[in-house]
């Protein structure tokens, strides 16, 4: 019996939508409820690897794991003065350390892993302004 908050959106398959939850106890219960009608997550709120494999464990689509603090977006001078983001960034540790654990877990369960999604990643070109007007 499918339950009575996906009943609704019968009308587009739900392989065409996935709910954005965070991966909190209770985000990462509610998407092991909603698995069953075929409803996939993205787990959003994601700060550490121990998010990221309770989202595997509750076999989410994809996680979105904060690479910036939000203020990032709109005060430059807490983006990293670094020469490669990618593994100099404070945040690329814990990154690698994700898709190290996915990698792991693929290999020991077999089972597909969620997609990895930088949230808050905030590109050089941002950051650039226009010191004359």
């Amino acid at each position: 019996m499918p339950s009575t908050h996906t009943s609704k959106v019968k009308l587009t398959g739900s392989d065409r939508y996935m709910i954005k939850i965070p991966t909190t106890s209770a985000g990462v219960n509610a998407a092991k409820n909603v698995l069953p009608d075929g409803i996939r997550c993205l787990g959003t709120a994601l700060f550490s690897v121990h998010q990221a494999i309770a989202a595997s464990q509750a076999e989410m689509l994809a996680i979105s794991p904060y690479f910036n603090e939000t203020r990032a977006h709109v005060q430059v001078e807490l983006w990293p003065d670094v020469e490669d983001p990618a593994t100099q960034h404070p945040m690329a540790n814990r990154m690698i350390h994700i898709r190290d654990t996915y990698k792991k877990l693929a290999k020991e369960t077999g089972k597909t892993q969620p997609l990895i999604k930088a949230a808050s990643y905030v590109p050089f070109c941002i950051h650039w302004r226009d010191t004359d007007g």
